[in-house]
């Protein structure tokens, strides 16, 4: 099921080895992918309206995905197979 939140869409959810995020508008965003623990995973920018963040070498799991435009944060949940 994709993900939906602020505009934002990530798919596919669960991903095996990426992830794409769309967005309607352009914007710079950062990216910061934590664990179920809180730690944090990895970090990077990402430009929208499209982007693909390749993720193969994550475990299988639950990870948070923050993004943040230095305005605007949320988090959403996504899944690895």
């Amino acid at each position: 099921e994709n993900v939906i939140a602020d505009g934002f869409n990530i798919y596919p959810n669960p991903f095996s080895d990426k992830l794409t995020v769309t967005k309607s508008n352009e914007g710079e965003w950062k990216m910061i992918l934590r664990d179920v623990s809180g730690r944090e995973i990895s970090r990077q920018s990402i430009v929208l309206p499209k982007t693909e963040i390749g993720l193969n070498e994550l475990s299988s799991g639950i990870y948070f995905a923050e993004f943040n435009n230095g305005q605007t944060a949320f988090i959403k949940r996504i899944a690895k197979l």
